[in-house]
């Protein structure tokens, strides 16, 4: 349990140290992205749920659904969903990590970085016994590792682009994992879309910003003065 809150402890731990991340824009009214956070975070496992069937994964049923409240109740599930991820990973994820990746990386690399070190992150969770990653196959538990890449792009989307902030990605990290605890996939077919279902929310959103003009520069925080490389020398980049 103190191991799943290891991003979001470190980041602490380094504000503490006084190891600030770049100023990043002001978060933005809540209208502007709680939806998008909402929906984009339960999609991949709606998809999944509901293609997967179409290529042979087993339907899910009321009583899938009902199973996962037993034993916990809806009240303890609904609070452990909020505290083990995104509360416990979010702030190191995207509120210290992505901003200082994204000071030298364009959006893509930085959630192919951001992407890997969370993939490896969970690795853990694949060989302890009570965990939904556990239940997994090889093949499926790939190709979910694999979709943390492109789904950190979503969360570059929510965060940055839309100006969520660290509260959009816990927004969406919530919403991803009540979905999946309620529509799991179990079957290669359904871990196949919910990959499909990953890169098709990301490649779209990747065309919608290529077409879509950035936020004014009234918007963004001012440039700054930041650090690069081991030799101390300094550039000026925007923090956003």
């Amino acid at each position: 349990m103190i191991g799943g809150f290891g991003p979001s402890l470190a980041a602490l731990v380094q504000r503490l140290r006084g190891i600030r991340t770049p100023r990043s824009a002001r978060v933005s009214r809540i209208a502007r992205w709680l939806p998008a956070a909402a929906l984009l975070g339960a999609a991949p496992a709606v998809i999944a749920a509901v293609a997967g069937p179409l290529f042979g994964a087993p339907a899910l049923t009321m009583d899938d659904v009902t199973a996962t409240f037993a034993g916990s109740g809806l009240l303890q599930f609904l609070l452990i969903a909020t505290v083990a991820g995104p509360l416990a990973e979010e702030f190191g994820w995207r509120g210290y990590l992505q901003p200082r990746l994204r000071v030298r990386l364009s959006p893509v690399a930085t959630a192919g970085v951001l992407g890997t070190v969370w993939a490896l992150w969970h690795l853990p969770l694949f060989l302890l016994t009570g965990t939904w990653q556990s239940t997994l196959g090889p093949v499926e538990g790939l190709g979910f590792l694999v979709s943390m890449v492109p789904m950190s792009l979503t969360y570059w989307f929510i965060s940055e682009r839309l100006r969520g902030g660290v509260p959009a990605a816990v927004v969406m990290h919530y919403a991803g994992n009540v979905a999946l605890s309620l529509l799991p996939f179990t079957a290669l077919a359904g871990g196949l879309c919910f990959l499909v279902g990953v890169l098709g929310i990301a490649a779209a959103l990747l065309v919608a910003v290529a077409r879509t003009p950035a936020a004014p520069p009234g918007d963004r925080p001012a440039n700054r003065t930041v650090p690069t490389g081991l030799n101390g020398r300094r550039r000026t980049s925007p923090s956003a």
